[in-house]
Order: structure tokens, then sequence, then C-alpha cells
């Protein structure tokens, strides 16, 4: 505002916004190996869990003395 009372115009020769599109697609080399990963992890929780009950409902479980 003061440069306008000075008589100071600025005005952009072109446009402050220029559309534009991106698109960039990369591929992890190590996605599968942290896939595999994961679902190894998964199935040894379930695995781990299932035990837990199949040895509880056996009666399969130490004595604490």
């Amino acid at each position: 505002f003061p440069l306008v009372e000075t008589g100071v115009r600025l005005w952009p020769t072109n446009p402050v916004f220029r559309p534009y599109s991106l698109l960039t697609i990369n591929r992890d080399p190590g996605a599968a190996l942290a896939l595999a990963g994961g679902i190894t992890m998964l199935a040894g929780v379930v695995f781990a869990l299932f035990s837990f009950y199949y040895k509880r409902a056996r009666g399969d479980r130490p004595e604490i003395t």
C-alpha cells in the first residue's frame, strides 16, 4: 500500500501461478521383501496365539510351585 500511495505500481508480466502436472512413479525394489517379512511375522503371531490356546485346552501347562 505505501508504494501505491507514492505512485509506484507493480504489475506482474507473467501469471503468478502456472498450471502444471507432475506424475512420478517409483518402484521400490524392497517392497516385496518387506511384504514377505510382514506376512511371516503375522503368521508367527497367529501360530503363537493358536498354540497357546491349544495347549490350554489340552491342559499341557507346566506346574508352577
